[in-house]
């Protein structure tokens, strides 16, 4: 089975997806293979954005960040570069194992077309001034920055479209980590049954 989580910034997606690892999951966080995809990729990212974006020869995620959450022109060219790279690696590790159960943690899932992966998609809300809260606190960014990475972030959610026919189950983490816990536990039992029941 895979499970795709995603959600807006700061929503709670890492928690969500650390959940679903202690149920058993295998954790495959997008990010993490999105910042492999950036350094296999520094040649074109240097000729797209510049020299200002790489120090030491590597990828200055800060500074390329400052430049593709202001121009969304810039951000689709980045994302044209990084997202074919992710969505290969996110598929061989899903093929390692067709046996195991796999979450996909994935702020980009339904822009990268991971969704046609899952069974089913969490999606994890929060109201803005909460995630403004966890940014400034997680992340130490002013909260002007913040601000411009939330307003970046419109198109992030699932349309009727983009769905297709994979379910997406919203969960609203504002409750505490104990309702969390429990919610995404009561998701897992769900989908367990079902395929015990097939």
């Amino acid at each position: 089975m895979v499970v795709g989580v995603t959600g807006k910034y700061c929503a709670g997606k890492n928690s969500v997806a650390a959940l679903l690892e202690s149920q058993g999951f295998r954790h495959i966080d997008a990010d993490k293979l999105g910042h492999d995809a950036l350094e296999r990729q520094r040649a074109r990212i240097e000729q797209r954005f510049g020299s200002a974006v790489v120090n030491n020869g590597l990828v200055n995620r800060r500074a390329l960040a400052a430049i593709v959450f202001s121009d969304a022109a810039a951000r689709s060219d980045l994302e044209a570069i990084v997202h074919p790279e992710v969505v290969a690696m996110v598929k061989r590790r899903v093929a390692e194992d067709p046996s195991r159960d796999y979450v996909i943690n994935a702020p980009l899932l339904y822009k990268a077309g991971l969704q046609l992966l899952c069974r089913v998609v969490i999606w994890v809300t929060a109201p803005v001034p909460v995630r403004l809260y966890r940014g400034v606190r997680r992340d130490h960014s002013s909260v002007r920055s913040i601000m411009k990475r939330i307003r970046s972030q419109g198109d992030l959610k699932p349309s009727q479209h983009s769905a297709g026919d994979v379910d997406i189950i919203k969960v609203n983490n504002v409750c505490g980590r104990n309702r969390l816990t429990r919610r995404v536990e009561r998701i897992v039992k769900l989908l367990r049954n079902e395929d015990r029941a097939r």
